[in-house]
């Protein structure tokens, strides 16, 4: 294998931009390649279930199917040896987020020779890879040798100690300096794309903006991104961060409850098309910012929607504006739960082998539309707009476009009832992709002068038309 820092200069990195297509993976969560630990527990969801690199790692073809640019790992960290609660109800550190050594890899999730072997992998499939890293606490009873944890607990996001956590001392410089090391130690182990700084907002700005400028140093073209809890597009203080430099993009949060409210009834389609309006304006000339229906820290998408209306949530997320991240198994509609651990079920393989050979299922709908928002321009940066929508919230529907000078997506999705929307055809145009759900169900048809999109109840229809000069041959 080779060495880190020649491994570092060889490999290539895929840059994150409007085109990527993002997917979350609890790396305990996703895939098992190798022995397990003795501390593993299937099914007991606060325990480890033995998940690793190497799991990622033979997993990655079927990512590279999906369409996926780009993977977010949690963090890798070594993990506080010990449970933390009573009984049952006693949690291990299986999501990453407790460390004890910020500059080893926790051995559930594998070694450095696994990660290595991931990123070769990942390169070769030309899949980038993102590193999620804790840089405002320890874990519970972590050891502090360097003496980095501050004494006392104090108030405001920085001097509070999160959920209890030891805190770390970030406005101290010698404490800075450390966790900036931390930082820069991981990009040298493997040509990560990003880095997603999480609980960025109990880290003081100092400290944010000295970890990504020794980011960008250490591995120029590397997005770091903040986890701002509650931010949005055309956020002022999103806007503020990167323009002082503390980060280069954060997560919105928002789009999460809009689709959400939208799918399960309680919100009317012209007001979805209203807010889906205003931040597409927001988005121009804004941060880079990265969308989802879910995550590990929220109740899962499918959970919240229903089975039957989670597929609907694909073009919500995939074709407005933001970098969509999908949160593993969304794709498969895996149930998961309110909130944490219900939230962060295994990866549900027998249901995506099933699902690869079975064409009516939802998996293949999002690869439709993964690929589609990674091939169109319109997708990507288009003008957003809605051309009708329901006035009603009890079976709400939209249809919303979006628009380049050369091609045009016309989007189409019917909450608890069909709909049938039509448009004039326009003669410089021609479609070139439809995609509908449910397959065999959901149709485009061509009447006098019109295009029609039949959209059943909890369906969607999408075209992709473009200018007829544009079309080659």
């Amino acid at each position: 294998m080779l060495p880190a820092l020649l491994f570092s200069l060889l490999a290539t990195t895929t840059p994150i931009d409007d085109s990527a297509v993002i997917e979350l993976v609890m790396v305990d969560r996703f895939a098992d390649g190798s022995a397990n630990a003795d501390d593993v527990v299937p099914a007991h969801l606060r325990r480890f279930q033995g998940g690793d690199l190497k799991g990622l790692e033979r997993r990655l073809p079927w990512l590279k199917d999906l369409g996926v640019s780009h993977v977010w790992l949690t963090p890798l960290h070594r993990q506080v040896p010990r449970l933390v609660g009573v009984g049952d109800a006693a949690t291990a550190p299986y999501h990453g987020y407790w460390p004890e050594d910020f500059t080893a890899i926790d051995p559930h999730f594998g070694t450095l020779d696994d990660l290595h072997g991931l990123a070769n992998a990942a390169a070769t499939d030309g899949i980038g890879l993102i590193v999620d890293v804790v840089v405002n606490h320890t874990g519970y009873g972590a050891r502090d040798p360097r003496h980095l944890v501050r004494g006392t607990c104090g108030d405001g996001d920085v001097q509070a100690c999160l959920f209890g956590l030891p805190d770390l001392k970030t406005e101290d410089p010698r404490v800075r300096a450390a966790v900036v090391d931390d930082v820069v130690w991981w990009l040298g182990q493997a040509p990560f794309a990003g880095v997603r700084l999480d609980a960025f907002k109990h880290i003081d700005g100092d400290t944010a903006r000295a970890i990504t400028g020794a980011a960008h140093q250490a591995r120029p073209g590397t997005l770091v991104i903040a986890e701002r809890w509650g931010a949005t597009i055309g956020d002022d203080a999103v806007i503020a961060d990167v323009a002082s430099g503390a980060t280069d993009a954060a997560f919105d949060f928002a789009l999460m409850g809009l689709a959400r409210d939208f799918v399960t009834g309680r919100l009317r389609g012209l007001a979805l098309g209203h807010h889906l309006e205003k931040r597409a304006v927001a988005a121009i000339g804004s941060p880079l910012m990265l969308t989802f229906l879910d995550n590990h820290d929220t109740e899962t998408w499918t959970w919240a929607a229903g089975v039957d209306r989670a597929p609907l949530g694909a073009p919500l997320l995939l074709l407005t504006p933001g970098i969509p991240v999908l949160t593993w198994g969304v794709e498969l509609a895996r149930p998961g739960g309110p909130k944490d651990p219900e939230n962060r079920t295994m990866m549900p393989w027998d249901v995506a082998d099933a699902a690869d050979d079975d064409s009516t299922h939802a998996l293949h709908w999002w690869r439709r539309l993964v690929a589609l928002r990674r091939s169109s321009p319109a997708a990507q940066h288009g003008t957003l707009s809605t051309t009708a929508a329901s006035a009603s919230a009890t079976f709400p529907w939209i249809v919303f476009e979006r628009r380049t000078d050369r091609e045009r997506l016309v989007t189409a999705i019917a909450v608890g009832r069909p709909l049938v929307h039509c448009e004039p055809t326009r003669s410089d145009e021609i479609v070139v992709d439809e995609v509908r759900w449910p397959p065999g169900r959901a149709a485009v048809s061509h009447r006098a002068g019109a295009t029609c999109l039949q959209v059943p109840a909890d369906g969607a229809v999408v075209l992709r038309l473009q200018k007829r000069a544009t079309i080659r041959p």
